[in-house]
């Protein structure tokens, strides 16, 4: 018999998306360019790449072996579920089986999501490598920051408590990572980056309203559809949100205030 559900997930989803309500709040959007520092960016998109890589491919590794039963964590055999009783009241609300339309529908809406920031360069003719960037960092650290939280804080999925369910080897792999929803997570990076740009460059513009709406709009389908699909809790969405959220909204304020080492180190001078 596999151990209850730990209350820990939840309780982190609630404390993270309070702290990014509190954290957003305090950074307003200025209308400014975007700027991109060789130097500022070299380290920050490189250690985002770092550990998305190795947050990636090294958990690989032990999945392997915890689908043959010789790794830490192992699977038990003939995959048993577990009791709904032992998922708290708000979870258990949203409990269901397995669906791989919603599956693959959420991963579509998703990708759509994350390449909203594109919409933001049709304003003007110029800002197609800057608005990449920064997407591509936010995406990069929002993965890595994801992949990490499930491996230390293992949580089973909701269709690990479906009766009679046999997943396949790939998905039985990732039976425990149910938090956070990394789907979501880079759902709202894509749209928290394309909001943050579009607000603070073209305020004014009658498209930003839409492009914010359409944007979040397809982060939340997105958090729908991953519970719809039984992969996720309703918590492991928020929390997910919480940390797109807020990790596409500061990388993206970060560029809009004109970080810059160079100019960091030349004010240290004086």
């Amino acid at each position: 018999m596999r151990a209850a559900e730990s209350r820990v997930p939840g309780r982190l989803s609630q404390i993270l998306v309070l702290a990014s309500i509190l954290l957003l709040a305090q950074l307003p959007l200025v209308a400014a360019p975007i700027v991109v520092d060789p130097l500022a960016d070299g380290i920050i998109g490189g250690i985002g790449l770092g550990a998305f890589v190795l947050s990636e491919f090294l958990p690989a590794a032990l999945e392997a072996d915890r689908t043959a039963g010789t790794g830490p964590g192992a699977y038990p055999g003939g995959y048993p579920a577990g009791d709904p009783g032992t998922v708290n009241d708000f979870d258990r609300l949203f409990l269901g089986s397995y669906n791989g339309t919603a599956d693959l529908a959420s991963t579509i809406v998703m990708a759509l999501t994350c390449l909203t920031p594109a919409l933001v360069p049709f304003y003007d003719s110029q800002g197609w490598l800057e608005v990449g960037l920064v997407t591509a960092e936010s995406l990069a650290w929002t993965r890595a920051t994801t992949n990490v939280l499930k491996e230390v804080n293992p949580r089973w999925r909701p269709w690990t408590y479906q009766n009679g369910y046999r997943p396949e080897a790939d998905q039985l792999a990732e039976a425990d990572q149910s938090w956070p929803s990394g789907h979501t997570a880079l759902a709202f990076a894509g749209a928290a980056t394309a909001s943050t740009l579009a607000i603070a460059l073209h305020p004014d513009n009658p498209a930003t309203p839409w492009v914010v709406a359409g944007s979040l709009g397809l982060a939340c389908l997105t958090a729908g559809l991953r519970v719809a699909s039984g992969e996720h809790f309703a918590s492991d969405t928020l929390a997910g949100a919480a940390i797109g959220g807020a990790i596409g909204t500061v990388n993206a304020l970060i560029h809009l205030a004109g970080l810059s080492l160079g100019k960091l180190r030349q004010s240290d001078t004086y």
